[in-house]
């Protein structure tokens, strides 16, 4: 969070937490450049909740200036947890989901309240099922089979492997970073086997 502040000097600058004063540490780091105070908060927990305070002190007094942030999905406010991660450093709000999946999917805003008014900025999340299809040719019968990095890959929560009219369909649900990499389609039959070879790039988080 940032206060721009003025007056004369010598100034002092303190940050306040539903009126209790905050101190610099591995939680929360303060820092004053020029005439901007900032208040960087890391792993951001439901109970860092409340309303943040800046107050500038010099020889004529105090004033202070007061702000709230907070995420919303689909209209509901999101509360830090081992699923979503929220943290403030350096300026810049950050969500961060854990093991994305399909229920993840939605619109995304963060609020940001102060004295001086509010803003927002928002994002529209949508994580879909990934399928890779391999078409097949040659006699009867047919065994086929999925590889990933020298690994049978077996059907689970949310892996699907089907087989209709000579195509073999491979169904990644919830897909996470762990799943990119190489996938072979091997088929074979009494006359021999052969593959084809697919890469998987899942690509990292999103910055709101």
């Amino acid at each position: 969070m940032e206060s721009k502040v003025s007056g004369s000097q010598p100034m002092s600058i303190s940050w306040y937490k539903d009126d209790k004063e905050i101190t610099s540490g591995q939680k929360y780091q303060l820092e004053m450049k020029e005439t901007t105070a900032t208040l960087g908060i890391t792993q951001i927990e439901k109970c860092d909740e409340g309303v943040y305070t800046c107050r500038a002190t010099n020889s004529a007094g105090f004033k202070e200036s007061s702000g709230t942030l907070c995420w919303l999905k689909n209209e509901t406010e999101i509360t830090s947890n081992d699923k979503c991660r929220l943290s403030f450093t350096d300026s810049v709000a950050s969500l961060d989901i854990v093991n994305c999946s399909v229920d993840d999917s939605g619109d995304y805003v963060c609020v940001a309240s102060s004295d001086a008014g509010s803003d927002h900025c928002s994002s529209t999340v949508t994580v879909k099922e990934i399928s890779m299809q391999c078409t097949l040719k040659g006699s009867l019968p047919m065994t086929v089979s999925w590889i990933k990095e020298d690994h049978e890959v077996k059907e689970g929560e949310h892996i699907q492997i089907s087989y209709e009219t000579r195509t073999a369909v491979l169904t990644l649900r919830n897909t996470q970073m762990k799943h990119g990499g190489k996938y072979i389609c091997q088929a074979q039959n009494e006359a021999g086997s052969q593959k084809c070879l697919a890469t998987l790039t899942v690509k990292g988080w999103l910055d709101i």
